[in-house]
């Protein structure tokens, strides 16, 4: 009897145990959950960042934080939230820093405007990429760049594997260190996060385009991709397009995109594009998307980009060529998704002058895209941004109309 009561208390224990770990453990900035729950403390914030009402959910959001309501989570996440409705009015903010507690970096570990402004004792700092989007890494690696600069510390950039490539150039360039996520971390007398960093140097979100583009393609990449170029008829555009794929995320701070995605998704409709083509007989597709996103069009309109060794080594040299080409003999169409946005930050600001971002649901998009009226400048890039007035295919063809013609005429 007494053998067994010593195994039930033991069950006990490791039960009790697991729920403690459960509860301890950090929930991370994109969580859902916590956005979309009607029991959180900063629920009205958030309600109006989701329909886009940024200044009136930066002022609930500063108003429930001097009231100091919800636990320390809330209030990180609360405080990563506001950075995001600050970003969609284009303002800098320190808030962004919140992102490294989310992630579990310890407090003696994190940066701090104290930290930042010794001039005197040189310091070493880890930055981290994980948890973020492509897309995301692409803008913000700037961030190290910056860093660096202001600083001249040891600062080391840990990056996923795959990417390892495509990054090795822009960072050695910056003066940094970069190594794989997989590889042993070093110990550093810091450790941030490229989205933290935005709020430790308080960044305006226009400071982060680099004044060089330094991304650059193998030998291989350029060559195939330039026979695919050349092989465009001299009196035809090349038409390049990320049509995006019909998927939900979570951002940054827990918001979803789409949230209701039984109306439509982020990405464009393929019958648009297939529209889009019958007006302009004249455009030739060149595809980049993924095999589920590419747009079934007529086989003399349309190639997809050649397959890549290293990752998005064909997107970049492409991107390259843009530069070497006559003025708008390539044009880009793209969705708001990773891979376009890594290559908009491979084009120089002439190539950028020759690309759009289409949203194709107004009602759905990240911050990043958000600016007055119905076509204007991204504030991450030179590259255009055109609303569609509804995810309707026929107002998603006015949208690459539009777009078309700013790129065309001006």
């Amino acid at each position: 009897m007494m053998k067994m009561r010593k195994i039930v208390l033991l069950s006990v224990l490791f039960v009790s145990s697991g729920t403690l770990l459960t509860m301890e453990k950090p929930q991370g900035p994109m969580n859902a959950e916590w956005f979309y729950s009607q029991q959180n403390p900063f629920k009205i914030a958030n309600a109006l960042h989701q329909d886009r009402k940024w200044k009136d959910a930066e002022d609930e959001y500063n108003q429930k934080l001097s009231e100091n309501v919800g636990n320390e989570y809330d209030q990180e996440m609360a405080k990563l939230n506001l950075a995001a409705c600050m970003m969609a009015q284009r303002k800098s903010t320190e808030h962004w820093s919140s992102f490294d507690s989310l992630i579990g970096i310890n407090k003696e570990k994190q940066l701090s405007s104290d930290v930042l402004q010794d001039k005197k004792n040189k310091k070493s700092v880890l930055i981290r990429t994980d948890l973020v989007g492509i897309g995301d890494i692409a803008h913000f690696l700037e961030t190290a760049h910056q860093l660096k600069q202001r600083t001249d510390w040891d600062v080391t950039v840990s990056i996923r594997p795959f990417l390892k490539g495509t990054f090795s150039n822009v960072v050695k360039a910056y003066g940094c260190h970069l190594i794989s996520e997989k590889d042993e971390q070093p110990q550093t007398d810091y450790t941030t996060h490229i989205i933290g960093l935005l709020g430790h140097l308080t960044m305006d979100p226009a400071a982060t385009k680099p004044g060089k583009i330094l991304l650059e393609a193998p030998e291989r990449a350029m060559k195939v991709v330039k026979e695919q170029v050349d092989s465009v008829e001299k009196d035809k555009t090349l038409a390049v397009i990320f049509a995006g794929e019909d998927r939900p995320a979570t951002l940054i701070g827990g918001k979803q995109l789409p949230r209701n995605q039984k109306d439509h998704g982020r990405q464009i409709n393929p019958t648009a594009f297939q529209s889009l083509l019958k007006k302009h007989p004249k455009l030739v597709v060149m595809d980049c998307g993924t095999p589920s996103s590419r747009v079934a069009v007529d086989g003399a309109q349309h190639m997809v980009i050649a397959k890549e060794e290293q990752a998005f080594d064909t997107y970049v040299a492409l991107a390259a060529l843009m530069k070497v080409k006559a003025n708008k003999e390539i044009i880009v169409f793209a969705a708001d998704q990773g891979p376009a946005n890594l290559f908009a930050r491979a084009l120089d600001p002439e190539g950028q002058k020759c690309m759009a971002f289409i949203i194709p649901n107004p009602s759905e998009y990240d911050v990043r895209m958000e600016g007055d009226g119905a076509e204007y400048l991204q504030m991450i890039s030179d590259c255009l941004v055109v609303k569609s007035e509804s995810s309707e295919v026929n107002d998603q063809v006015a949208a690459l109309e539009k777009a078309l013609q700013k790129i065309i005429i001006d």
